[in-house]
């Protein structure tokens, strides 16, 4: 892509590149599942309404994500595969507040990244 930018599908193989495959889920059990990823509704109302205004909407940042995840397989496991490695990739490197940039193998085609290199 001319403009640096990468599509979700071609992200997940070089974060799987980088981190290997995930770990497998702590459970199999439907009901258990639901539970573990839906952990992030416990946050506080303080930290939701941050998020909501960090993201502008929750139902825009639905739309965007449904948008970059168009050519993922609707296989479950590829799913879950991208957003395992997503997880991880955002508690290692890609964190909120002070991201690894020059760590991160993603970095020539991230839109964060080149504009932390113009703003330093």
């Amino acid at each position: 892509m001319p403009d640096g930018s990468l599509s979700l599908h071609d992200g997940v193989a070089v974060l799987k590149k980088h981190y290997g495959s995930p770990a497998p889920l702590p459970t199999a059990d439907p009901f258990e599942l639901i539970l573990w990823e839906n952990v992030a509704y416990l946050a506080s109302p303080r930290r939701r309404h941050e998020v909501v205004q960090e993201q502008g909407s929750y139902s825009r940042t639905y739309a965007a994500s449904r948008q970059a995840a168009k050519d993922l397989s609707a296989d479950p496991s590829v799913i879950q595969e991208a957003h395992l490695l997503l997880q991880q990739h955002g508690q290692t490197l890609c964190k909120r507040r002070l991201p690894h940039c020059g760590a991160c193998p993603l970095e020539r085609r991230c839109a964060y990244a080149r504009g932390a290199q113009q703003r330093a």
